[in-house]
């Protein structure tokens, strides 16, 4: 990367390089800032990439804003969980849970055929499971956060 003020095509530090939740004192916002990035190119990465994004949206509790799809994500799973379990009491209910399974993964992965990337299918299938995973910890794990850092401050003495 190349050096010097915005103007120059470098970077400007933005503050301290604490990582998700590091905001302090000597954090700013810099709305001239360039951020560059690379996109995961394995599923582990992917996954990391997407649970750090999730932690850092349950410690702002973002959960049914307009653009999140954690609800999306944990009805789809909450709702094969139920009939996963109340297929036990009747049997075609299993049946619901696979063809709404298949329907969902599709839905994931729709636009991997459609770009006619047959041999990339199940990839895409494990990418969205792994981003789907990580949706649901990451976001567990940050509204965890939250809570903790809200506790409240030990009196003065």
């Amino acid at each position: 990367m190349r050096g010097g003020g915005v103007g120059a095509g470098g970077c400007r530090p933005v503050g301290n390089r604490r990582g998700v939740g590091g905001a302090g004192p000597g954090s700013r916002f810099e709305p001239q800032a360039v951020v560059r990035g690379r996109p995961a190119t394995t599923v582990a990465g992917a996954y990391r990439m997407y649970r750090q994004f999730a932690e850092s949206d349950g410690q702002a509790g973002i959960f049914l804003a307009s653009y999140s799809r954690y609800g999306l994500v944990y009805g789809a799973y909450g709702g094969g969980l139920v009939l996963l379990v109340l297929g036990f009491l009747w049997w075609p209910l299993w049946l619901v849970l696979v063809l709404g399974g298949l329907a969902y993964v599709a839905f994931r992965i729709r636009k991997v055929p459609r770009a006619g990337l047959w041999s990339q299918v199940p990839y895409a299938v494990a990418v969205g499971f792994a981003l789907d995973v990580a949706l649901l910890t990451g976001y567990a794990k940050g509204r965890a956060a939250a809570r903790g850092m809200r506790r409240e401050p030990p009196p003065s003495p």
